[in-house]
């Protein structure tokens, strides 16, 4: 069974194969136009011919960022009744213009499947990563975790003997990795019915 992972971005993205258990390859990809229109017009080329080119069975594609995501910060104010009042705020991730990004290639990403007839399989990152890392958080602390997640797919893709481009394509062998567990007696038991059909 030819399994496909793909590591989603506006500008950098990862592909890679798998067939059965064995390690084919990864790709990255880079979109070089100026403005989202042209970013998602080259990841559409570029996606559409991977996927013609390794005519995978199943794709799992990494899910974008959540939009109701948000980070809290604390600030501390004077009070004359208890000296300090600490004061929480609420604030989005990233911002919107970053989002129309991501979900505009998870867009593309879908639709050229479903126009080549392939099954995929969006999956969140914090579940992959449990399933090939054992944990789903970066360590408490962790000033850029995105990066330190990279850096752990990296070595992860260096153990395993994977000759691998780029972190995003790192992760994209990873989320491949994934999918392929999922066939396995271990991940079926573990996990729902949603690959019933391709018993």
């Amino acid at each position: 069974m030819i399994l496909v992972g793909l590591d989603q971005a506006l500008r950098n993205s990862g592909a890679a194969v798998l067939d059965g258990d064995r390690f084919v390859l990864a790709e990255a990809f880079h979109a070089k136009g100026a403005g989202q229109g042209k970013a998602f017009h080259e990841f559409r080329v570029w996606w559409t011919g991977f996927l013609r080119r390794h005519r995978p069975d199943w794709v799992a594609i990494e899910e974008p960022l959540r939009s109701d995501m948000t980070r809290t910060s604390v600030a501390y104010r004077p009070n004359d009744a208890f000296g300090k009042s600490v004061i929480k705020t609420k604030q989005p991730l990233t911002n919107m213009q970053t989002l129309l990004g991501l979900y505009g290639v998870r867009a593309h990403a879908i639709e050229v499947c479903e126009a080549l007839g392939i099954e995929y399989k969006e999956i969140n990152n914090q579940e992959w990563r449990s399933v090939i890392h054992g944990v789903r958080h970066a360590p408490k602390g962790t000033a850029n975790s995105s990066e330190w997640w990279k850096a752990q797919a990296l070595t992860r893709c260096k153990q395993l003997g994977w000759d691998v481009p780029s972190k995003d394509a790192a992760e994209a062998a990873l989320i491949a990795e994934w999918l392929r567990i999922q066939f396995t007696p271990m991940g079926r038991a573990k996990g729902s019915d949603l690959f019933g059909s391709a018993a």
